[in-house]
């Protein structure tokens, strides 16, 4: 059935699609959660209405007077204003704390389309003091006056004054109550609000709070011991794996109440305490999931106590800012990192006076809460601003550079043509080894790259997670072998043979480089798609997307399936696997790695090379497998990426010609970029934008008094009072929707020059009736974010939601 709203008439199935694709990150804040949630509701809600637009639906899904329609209606106007369908996808969540709670219910939510109801009841309903403080026949104040007076005849060695089992039998009662309520959608449930093909990864911190030991590698001597304490629960669900299912609801809520073990406010979380919850079982294998760590250093993870994420990562960025460039997509993304921080502060003023000294109370508050949540946020805004500085200046020397390579792709196809090079390939190369100095230095970087990720790949067999031990010694142990049997041996040249067979067989980083090279200018086409005559379509370049990352897939997979537990689609493969992990499992026995790093006396350099040389000819051996197995699973890859890429890209003059200047003349772009890619840490060449989401960042409601109750008492304030966790949560959605809106229509592709507050304010008081229709229920106990409402609906009573078309 047709979409009479779409334009042309075409089925919404068919239109041209560009992805807002959201990374979110929940801080800590104990009650501020409340707020949290409220937002993430919201955030789910824009979801939902994304996956509305993606149904055949002539009309609005949705009930009136739900946030839903709103958007449901906001981005069908944009798709009538620009001929281009937003999809909105939330494919990264990672929390700290108390926003790991809310991290882990929004994540279970898209994974599997399920209701968060039970999660708005736990927080407004089981968020009270009186139910997290014992015992039960006790006023609130006496239960502390008892905690305290317990507390000074023991030391305070007892419990601290909240009930964590409390907490966890909610939580996991709550996650339970999720599974088999399914969002209905126009009449359709659909299993998942994750796009076919998307992966969804969660990241939630917690805080091992005895640690384990850790001997890191140093020179002499060899090792030095450490405490290591820092931990990350990650759950993903792909085409394979689903860890959001009913099965993984115990290992979610233990995540969720050690990631909130607030110091002296709940007691350490530990994996015992979910006997004392009835039905909840942890998942097969769960200790290989998510401890991979533990069993390499001897530690069980059954005997750690886990206190608060916050303590050593309130803010947990990098998790998600690794992730975001690991994601596939199969037409125009528009990525953002989005952050929620309840209480961001206000502005401080410049002043001449000095501060006060800071008092007993200030300091141990101060060091132990305020300044530690503070300072790693502007640590980490300003790694991304250098970020994409360096990003920015690799684009600038990419500019640059156009026309030197151009002119050095003319001469490598004159020369084939004119049969002085075997191939464009082998042309391109000779070209890229005429500055003989820095193509050396180039070469010489891509085998140390190829190395260490043979060594990664050898890790992944022996089961050594990449930030043990083990692994590091193993790295080190390959490296070795690189400088004696390898191609980093002295006085083998860049050009030698031996060092082209070892790259051509072995450097799939370099394949994967040129494949997102190429698709990058693919990105930029879309600028002109649909508008400009001999530019593709956007369905034209979807389509082209779709094969380029299916190509990526193909490279990567080989490497992929040597990781343990990894699901392979080649079954005849497995054997060719197993044989090869008996191999380098027999190189790398765990008690012969463990018994050399404990070796006393020495250096590390000499213990590497003393593990390394007697086993020199077993790691060639190793390479020779490797060596096999890469060139049987890749065989004929070569030919089918060159013919897969013709066929997409065929008939698109100029643009395509732009097209395989990147393809044919990347030897040479590789030379250029590269190096800096790899020195300066790079990754992938795409800016990381940053929207924050907080009460202060929404402005159409701003009250004349403060907004929320959770900022007072240390953030515990909304435990206190009903009516501050009700007015706290309305105040999470409304601030949520009007900046969801804003996100919308501000980032809408090269369209961001275009944005109209006022259209934004319309759509915004439309989504603020809705939240106050849906929450009439709160009005009583909260009445502040109501009357704020209200009085914004008198100040504008003529206020209409115009589309961005205007109409």
């Amino acid at each position: 059935m047709a979409d009479d709203d779409a334009p042309g008439g075409q089925p919404l199935d068919a239109r041209p699609v560009r992805e807002l694709r959201l990374a979110l990150v929940c801080y800590g804040g104990v009650s501020l959660a409340i707020y949290m949630h409220g937002t993430t509701k919201e955030i789910h809600k824009l979801v939902l209405a994304s996956q509305g637009r993606d149904l055949d639906s002539t009309t609005n899904p949705f009930a009136p007077e739900t946030t839903e329609a709103v958007y449901w209606e906001l981005l069908k106007d944009m798709e009538q204003q620009d001929g281009v369908r937003t999809r909105v996808v939330v494919d990264i969540v990672s929390g700290t704390s108390a926003g790991g709670i809310n991290g882990v219910f929004l994540a279970k939510a898209l994974a599997g389309n399920l209701d968060q109801s039970g999660l708005r009841a736990l927080w407004l309903n089981q968020g009270d003091i009186h139910k997290l403080t014992k015992p039960a026949w006790a006023p609130v104040p006496l239960r502390f006056g008892l905690w305290g007076a317990k507390g000074l005849f023991t030391g305070f060695r007892g419990k601290p004054p909240l009930d964590g089992d409390f907490l966890l039998r909610q939580a996991y009662g709550a996650l339970d109550g999720m599974d088999g309520k399914s969002v209905a959608i126009d009449g359709q449930r659909p299993a998942t609000l994750m796009p076919d093909g998307h992966d969804l990864r969660l990241f939630v911190t917690t805080t091992d709070f005895h640690g384990y030991q850790r001997l890191a590698p140093a020179y002499a001597p060899i090792q030095v011991p450490s405490e290591w304490h820092r931990h990350v629960y990650a759950f993903e669900r792909t085409t394979t794996h689903d860890a959001f299912g009913d099965s993984y609801n115990a290992a979610l809520a233990f995540a969720a109440r050690s990631t909130s073990s607030f110091p002296g406010a709940f007691p350490p979380a530990q994996l015992a305490d979910l006997r004392r919850v009835p039905g909840a079982t942890l998942p097969a294998g769960y200790d290989d999931e998510f401890f991979p760590t533990y069993r390499l250093a001897g530690h069980h993870p059954e005997d750690a106590w886990f206190v608060d994420g916050g303590v050593l990562d309130n803010f947990p960025f990098r998790a998600a800012i690794q992730a975001i460039f690991q994601m596939p997509a199969s037409s125009e993304v528009d990525r953002r990192l989005l952050y929620v921080e309840p209480d961001p502060g206000a502005a401080k003023a410049a002043t001449v006076a000095r501060p006060n000294a800071p008092g007993f109370l200030a300091t141990v508050f101060g060091a132990m809460s305020s300044i530690p949540a503070s300072q790693p946020i502007t640590g980490s805004l300003l790694e991304l601003r250098d970020f994409n500085h360096r990003v920015d200046r690799v684009a600038d020397v990419i500019d640059q550079a156009q026309q030197g390579i151009e002119e050095a792709v003319g001469r490598a196809r004159t020369r084939l043509t004119s049969g002085g090079a075997p191939s464009l390939n082998v042309a391109m190369h000779e070209e890229a080894a005429a500055e003989k100095a820095a193509y050396a230095a180039y070469v010489r970087l891509k085998v140390r790259s190829v190395i260490d990720a043979l060594a990664a790949a050898a890790a992944a067999l022996c089961d050594f997670p990449p930030e043990t031990d083990q692994a590091a010694f193993l790295t080190d142990v390959v490296k070795q072998w690189g400088r004696a049997n390898g191609p980093l041996r002295p006085g083998v040249a860049a050009d030698a043979a031996e060092v082209t067979a070892f790259l051509r067989t072995f450097d799939l980083g370099y394949t994967v480089r040129r494949l997102k090279f190429f698709l990058k200018g693919l990105n930029q086409l879309y600028a002109g798609a649909d508008t400009r005559s001999g530019t593709p379509t956007r369905d034209q370049l979807d389509a082209a997307k779709t094969v380029v990352w299916s190509l990526i897939g193909r490279v990567v997979e080989p490497a992929d399936a040597l990781r343990p537990r990894a699901a392979t689609r080649d079954d005849s493969f497995l054997p060719v696997i197993a044989a090869l992990g008996e191999r380098v499992r027999s190189v790398f026995a765990l008690a012969d790695v463990d018994a050399s790093m404990a070796r006393p006396g020495n250096t590390w350099d000499a213990v590497v090379q003393a593990y390394a040389t007697p086993r020199l000819s077993q790691l060639d051996a190793v390479r020779d497998a490797l060596d096999e197995y890469l060139n049987k699973r890749l065989d004929g890859f070569g030919d089918e990426m060159l013919r897969k890429l013709q066929d997409a890209t065929r008939g698109w003059g100029a643009a395509g010609d732009r097209l395989w200047l990147r393809y044919d003349g990347f030897p040479l772009w590789d030379a250029v970029l590269y190096p800096m890619q790899k020195v300066a840490e790079l990754g992938e060449l795409n800016r990381v934008e940053v929207v924050r989401m907080s009460p202060i960042d929404a402005t159409l409601l701003d009250p004349a008094e403060g907004k929320l109750s959770g900022v007072s008492f240390h953030h515990f304030g909304a435990f206190f009072h009903a009516d501050g966790r009700a007015n706290d949560y309305v105040w999470g959605r409304l601030d949520g929707a009007e900046r969801l809106i804003w996100l919308l229509l501000h980032d809408r592709g090269d369209e961001s020059d275009a944005f109209d507050p006022g259209a934004a304010a319309g759509y915004a008081r439309r989504a603020f009736a809705a939240v106050v229709n849906e929450e009439a229920d709160l009005e009583r106990d909260a009445p502040k974010p109501f009357r704020a409402v209200a009085e914004d609906r008198r100040r504008a009573p003529a206020t209409r939601a115009a589309s961005p078309a205007g109409s």
